[in-house]
Order: structure tokens, then C-alpha cells, then sequence
């Protein structure tokens, strides 16, 4: 039989014994190493479809007994596609903003029907052009999304910046007399038909926009964006005519569109970098 003494050593071996694994357990244990945040930075690409829009032209004609201000013509502009870009940054989980930039170029049809354009001569009637209407727009746009269910994030936003619109130089052509009908198409025979050319202006607008639509995580990084997108333009001048071109130096046609609202739907893709 162990005696007390035996007895004592034995549990103190025994202890030392488990210490010492423990000790070499906590030695070989893995380094733990924090993850490093994911970036909150996206870019986007996207691509729409723009519905088309009417526009209703003021016309100003000057000359040296004074100015004489009426309703012109409406530009019907039609629909097509547009590409657009950007950066973003995701705030916090409900919000986010981005800086984003659009291309379009689409056909512009110009109805007139004022006769001023024919100085007054009830028998004349000025018809129309076309050209086109180039765009470029710069936004700076605020969202909430609204929380994420099974992948899919609602969302809601809107955006203010400037759009540079760039008219087409058009002509707009006209029937002397006799008017037009379905039996008479203007420009027959016994209508002479002259035209008067426009010049295409440009200028920068002020404008805002307001979004709707739901993006899916197609992972981690990379989401799909279906959206709606209300566009509102100022206004600004459209063409210019100067008389000086037809011997009438001192006299001027001058056109301003009211601005116009525009309807878009929207695919893009959104990556997030990290």
C-alpha cells in the first residue's frame, strides 16, 4: 500500500502531467487574425430605355420696330436608348449615394404652326424638320433602401444636376399657298416651297430626377438593378434664325422650349469592391 507521502506525489505528477498539455494545446492554437472591413465603394453600368417626350417652343421674332412673342411649334422627341455610369458609396445599410453620368442622342421632329414664321400671310403654312437632340447628363443622387428580403432590396431615391442638351441645325419648310390637304399634300406643283434654316443652340439645364426599383444580390459584390426613372429638364433656347442671311440685317427668330419631363426604365449592374 502507498503511504501519504507516495500518495501526495503521485497526484502532484499527475497535475504537472495535465498542465503541461494544456500549455502545449495554447502554444500550437491558431493565430486568430481580424477580417479586414469590406469597402463600401460600388461602381455602376447601366442601360435604358427613354419614352418619348413633347416639348412646346416659344418663338420670338426681333427686329427694329420691336418684338413679337408667340407660340410656335412643339418638338415631339422620341424614344430610345441611353447608356449611363458611375460611382457610388454605401453609407450605411439603409443608405447610399452616387455620382452618375448618361449619354442619349435621339430624333427631334419639329411641328410648326404658327404663321408668324410667314410674316403674317394667312395662305402660307410652315410645316416642320427633324434633327436630332444630343444629351449628356451629370446627377448627384441620394437612396434608402428599404431592407433586403431573400436577396432582393428595394429602393427609392432622387438626384439633382445639370443636363447639357445640344439641338440639330433644321429647316423648316414652307407652303406659299393653297394650303395642305389629303388631295393637296403641301409642296405640290402649284405651291412654290421655300424653307428656312435654323441654327441648333445648346446649353446646360438645371435638372432633377427621382428613382424607384429593387436590386437582387447576385453575390457578395455584384447586384442587379431594375429601376424606374423620372427625369424633369429646364428650359433653354432651341434654334436661332438670323435675317441678316436673307438681306433683313437687324431681324432675328428666336426659340425657347418650356423643358420637359422624361419616363426611363433601367438595367444595371452595381459591383462592390472588396
Amino acid at each position: 500500500m502507498f503511504d501519504r507521502n507516495s500518495r501526495f506525489l503521485a497526484v502532484a505528477f499527475l497535475l504537472g502531467s495535465l498542465g503541461a498539455a494544456q500549455a502545449a494545446d495554447i502554444l500550437s492554437a491558431p493565430e486568430i487574425v481580424a477580417a479586414a472591413p469590406a469597402s463600401r465603394f460600388y461602381v455602376r453600368g447601366d442601360v435604358s430605355y427613354d419614352f418619348s417626350a413633347d416639348l412646346d417652343v416659344t418663338q420670338r421674332i426681333v427686329d427694329p420696330t420691336g418684338t413679337l412673342v408667340s407660340g410656335f411649334s412643339r418638338l415631339d422627341l422620341d424614344e430610345g436608348f441611353d447608356g449611363g455610369v458611375g460611382i457610388g458609396y454605401q453609407a450605411t445599410d439603409w443608405l447610399r449615394t452616387d455620382a452618375t453620368f448618361h449619354y442619349w442622342k435621339d430624333e427631334l421632329t419639329t411641328t410648326a404652326t404658327d404663321s408668324l414664321i410667314c410674316a403674317g400671310d394667312p395662305a402660307c403654312n410652315a410645316l416642320g424638320g427633324a434633327g436630332d437632340l444630343e444629351a449628356y447628363e451629370l446627377m448627384a443622387n441620394v437612396y434608402a433602401d428599404l431592407g433586403t428580403f431573400a436577396g432582393f432590396t428595394p429602393y427609392v431615391g432622387g438626384g439633382l444636376g445639370a443636363v447639357h442638351l445640344s439641338y440639330d441645325d433644321t429647316s423648316i419648310s414652307l407652303d406659299a399657298g393653297g394650303g395642305c390637304d389629303v388631295s393637296d399634300p403641301c409642296g405640290g406643283p402649284a405651291d412654290p416651297v421655300g424653307s428656312i434654316g435654323f441654327k441648333g443652340e445648346n446649353s446646360w439645364r438645371f435638372a432633377y430626377a427621382l428613382n424607384a426599383g429593387v436590386a437582387y444580390n447576385m453575390t457578395q459584390s455584384l447586384a442587379l438593378d431594375v429601376g424606374y426613372r423620372y427625369l424633369n429638364v429646364d428650359g433653354g433656347d432651341t434654334y436661332s434664325f438670323d435675317g441678316a442671311s436673307i438681306g433683313a440685317p437687324g431681324s432675328k427668330i428666336l426659340g425657347e422650349d418650356d423643358g420637359f419631363d422624361r419616363h426611363t426604365i433601367q438595367l444595371g449592374l452595381r459591383y462592390k469592391f472588396g
